[in-house]
C-alpha cells in the first residue's frame, strides 16, 4: 500500500465516523426519545382517616378488628431449636 492510499483510507474513516456519529444522534436521540412521561404520586404519610359514610368499611375499620401486625403464638413451645429434630424434652 502507498502513503496516499493509507492517506486516503484513514479521511474516509474519520469523515465515516462524522456521519455516523452525527446520523445516530438524529435518530436515536431525538427529543421524543428523551422524553418519558410518568405519573405523579402523593407523598406516603403516617396521617389515615377512617371512614365514616361507608358502613361496610365502619365494619373492617372498628375497635374490635384484628390486629393483623401482632404476633400470634399458639400453645406453648419448650424447644428453643425447633428445626434440630428434637422435641426439646
Amino acid at each position: 500500500m502507498r502513503k496516499k492510499d493509507l492517506m486516503t483510507l484513514i479521511v474516509v474513516g474519520a469523515v465515516a465516523a462524522v456521519f455516523s456519529v452525527i446520523i445516530s444522534s438524529m435518530v436515536f436521540t431525538s427529543p421524543s426519545n428523551r422524553q418519558t412521561p410518568v405519573e405523579i404520586v402523593e407523598p406516603i404519610t403516617a396521617n389515615f382517616t377512617l371512614p365514616t359514610d361507608d358502613p361496610v368499611l365502619k365494619t373492617v375499620f372498628n375497635d374490635k378488628a384484628v390486629d393483623p401486625t401482632q404476633v400470634i403464638i399458639i400453645g406453648t413451645n419448650q424447644n428453643p431449636n425447633p428445626f434440630s429434630g428434637s422435641t426439646g424434652h
